[in-house]
């Protein structure tokens, strides 16, 4: 089982990294959320979605004690951290001391 409990989230900007899948599911799935500039420009859609990690993220502990979700999720992206904010879930992982965010999805 992973347990990585004592994972934090940066706080500085520079320490995540958005990748591309991440930023094109953002905008599909959360439009809603993002003026139309920030729709269109992708350092504006990263800069949102670095706000929304720093402000409002909060580590998900529960999933790693639930042993399919772990197996799912590792098997997919490897060891995985999940943080919910108020607007959907992120996925990522760390990689040489940077948390490079995966995706985005809706909350459950």
């Amino acid at each position: 089982m992973i347990t990585h409990t004592l994972v934090t989230l940066p706080n500085i900007a520079d320490d995540i990294i958005i990748t591309n899948h991440c930023l094109s599911r953002f905008a599909q799935r959360f439009r809603l959320y993002l003026s139309p500039s920030k729709q269109n420009s992708s350092r504006l859609t990263t800069r949102a979605i670095r706000n929304l990690i720093l402000n409002y993220g909060k580590v998900n502990r529960k999933y790693e004690f639930t042993p399919f979700y772990v197996n799912k999720s590792a098997s997919k992206y490897n060891q995985t951290i999940i943080i919910e904010t108020g607007v959907c879930v992120f996925i990522a992982k760390y990689d040489n001391g940077k948390l490079i965010v995966v995706t985005s999805v809706r909350r459950p």
